[in-house]
Parts: structure tokens; C-alpha cells; sequence
């Protein structure tokens, strides 16, 4: 029995995952995550982010998650096969497979020593970001353009790329226009809904970001508070203060 369970491990690559070497390399390290409200807002206030980056964080976790860092989306091979539940999502694995493609072609992750199926999977951990995506925009171009893909199950380096997204969504004209929670939010699913949040589905979506910060205690009023914008760390800043790595 044991021969087996040994050859699956060899076989995705978790041996290393699942006994780590040491601390401060790329690698993810996946054992006891803790997604919680409560280590939520302590990473948060680690990696330097303002109480209310902590509250749309720890909300949208919970619509993503329900707070559950080894939550997956997609369809195998490519997600660790211990874990207990995968939602099984198609359309997660074809959009996360045409990002992976996407970033090939223009040359990132050309280095790269993790199985393209890491990427290509679906969708992870506490805020479903697509792996590919979310590694290129965070960190292309520095030392962590080759971050395990599974880094999205841990919550201290998701956190990182979710910032990023965030920050990206903040550029924008239709933010600028309505510079709120809710505008971040609308974004999320796709950054055209910014300005489309009279939609029958973009209202929906925003009704399960007032769930969630129901969930969290939060006052849904939150939604239209301007989010804070000054001194708000990068994905690479985030990621060397609470990531583990160098």
C-alpha cells in the first residue's frame, strides 16, 4: 500500500511539498493553513495593510471560501491529490489553462520548474485567483516569477497577489469614477463590470459581497466607504514580510 502512496507523491510532486526542506525558498508549504477572520487580519497587519484592506479581504474569503485556505476549484490532474474536497469546475480549468497559455506566450514562466498542470488546474485557496495570472501580474520579472502555483493555498502569499489585483483595479478610469468597495469588488469578476453594477449580475455579485460581510461582522455600509490609498504595499513587498521568502 505504502509503495503506492509513495509513487503518487513522486508522481505530482508532493514529497517535497508535504516534507519541506526549509523555510525561505519558492516553494509552497501546505500543511496546517489557517484561514480564519482572525489570521486573516493578523497577516494583514503584518504585511503593513490598513484595517479596511483587512475587512474586504476577510469578506471576500468568505464568498470565495467560506474561509477554507485548501479550497480548490477545477478539475485534475494539477491540485494536490490529498486534498478532501475539489469542487469539480470546467470552466475554472479551461480559463485557468488559457492564462497559463496567455503568460507561455509572452515568455513568462519560461523557467519555470513546476508542471504546467499547477497552473492550469483551476482555481485555489482562500481567494480563487488564477494561478498564472496572478503569479504574472504580481511578480514577473523579479525573483518570484517562479513561485509554486500552489503558493495560492497558503494565505500569507495569496494575500500578496490579491493586493496586486486589487491595486491594478485601482488604475483604472471606472474606479476613479466611483472609488469604493463596491466598484474593487464589481471588478473582481471581470474589471468591465466596474461601471455595469446596475446589471441583474453584477447586483447578484454584490449581494454575495453583503453576505460575506455579514458573515464577517462587517456593516454593509462598508461597500461604499473609499478604500485607503496611501502607503499601500506592493505583491513583492507583502510577500517578503509575511511570504517566507528572502
Amino acid at each position: 500500500m505504502w509503495s503506492g502512496v509513495l509513487a503518487a507523491f513522486a508522481a505530482f510532486g508532493l514529497w517535497r511539498v508535504l516534507f519541506p526542506g526549509g523555510q525561505g525558498t519558492l516553494e509552497a508549504s501546505l500543511g496546517d493553513l489557517d484561514g480564519s477572520p482572525e489570521e486573516i487580519r493578523r497577516l494583514a497587519y503584518d504585511a503593513g495593510l490598513p484595517d479596511d484592506w483587512a475587512d474586504f479581504l476577510v469578506a471576500k474569503a468568505w464568498v470565495e471560501s467560506r474561509w477554507n485556505p485548501y479550497s480548490a476549484r477545477g478539475v485534475q490532474p494539477g491540485a494536490p491529490v490529498w486534498l478532501e474536497k475539489i469542487n469539480h469546475g470546467p470552466n475554472d480549468a479551461y480559463s485557468a489553462r488559457q492564462a497559463y497559455d496567455r503568460q507561455v506566450q509572452r515568455g513568462v514562466f519560461e523557467s519555470s520548474p513546476w508542471p504546467a498542470e499547477r497552473y492550469s488546474f483551476g482555481s485555489y485557496g482562500l481567494w480563487q485567483l488564477m494561478p498564472a495570472n496572478a503569479l504574472a501580474s504580481s511578480f514577473e520579472g523579479t525573483q518570484y516569477e517562479n513561485l509554486d502555483p500552489w503558493s495560492h493555498f497558503m494565505p500569507s502569499r495569496q494575500m500578496a497577489m490579491a493586493v496586486d489585483y486589487n491595486l491594478g483595479l485601482m488604475k483604472r478610469g471606472s474606479y476613479k469614477a466611483d472609488p469604493t468597495w463596491r466598484t474593487i469588488y464589481a471588478g473582481w469578476s471581470a474589471p468591465s463590470n466596474m461601471d455595469k453594477q446596475n446589471t441583474a449580475k453584477v447586483q447578484a455579485a454584490l449581494e454575495r459581497f453583503g453576505r460575506g460581510l455579514d458573515a464577517s461582522g462587517i456593516p454593509r455600509s462598508f461597500m461604499d466607504r473609499k478604500p485607503s490609498s496611501r502607503d499601500i504595499p506592493s505583491a513583492v513587498e507583502i510577500l517578503q514580510r509575511i511570504g517566507g521568502v528572502p
